[in-house]
């Protein structure tokens, strides 16, 4: 078991502890307590190791600033859209049709 307390900047700590609890619930050997002491720049983590760290990774991947997370929603898109058409190529080249014009 480990304690430890992880300093946000860009999200509040009471938002990440609600988000998080459904994924670390209670029970059998997955129990880890998460709370903020009343304070919004920091998550405070208690439990196995494997699950802190989990908790600690996915605090880090999320608390970047606002203009970040959109830059990297927007790539993500651009390249999910990427992806479709290709595969919609594909699909037409297997079919022996001409791909659909966007």
């Amino acid at each position: 078991m480990v304690f430890t307390v992880i300093p946000v900047q860009h999200v509040r700590a009471t938002a990440v502890t609600q988000t998080l609890r459904p994924f670390f619930a209670s029970g059998g050997n997955q129990s880890m307590s998460l709370g903020t002491a009343g304070s919004e720049d920091a998550v405070i983590l208690s439990g196995f190791v494997d699950n802190v760290l989990s908790a600690a990774a996915l605090i880090a991947a999320i608390d970047v600033p606002q203009k970040e997370r959109e830059a990297m929603a927007a790539d993500r898109l651009r390249t999910m859209e990427a992806r479709v058409q290709a595969l919609e190529a594909r699909l037409a080249a297997l079919e022996g049709k001409a791909p659909a014009k966007n």
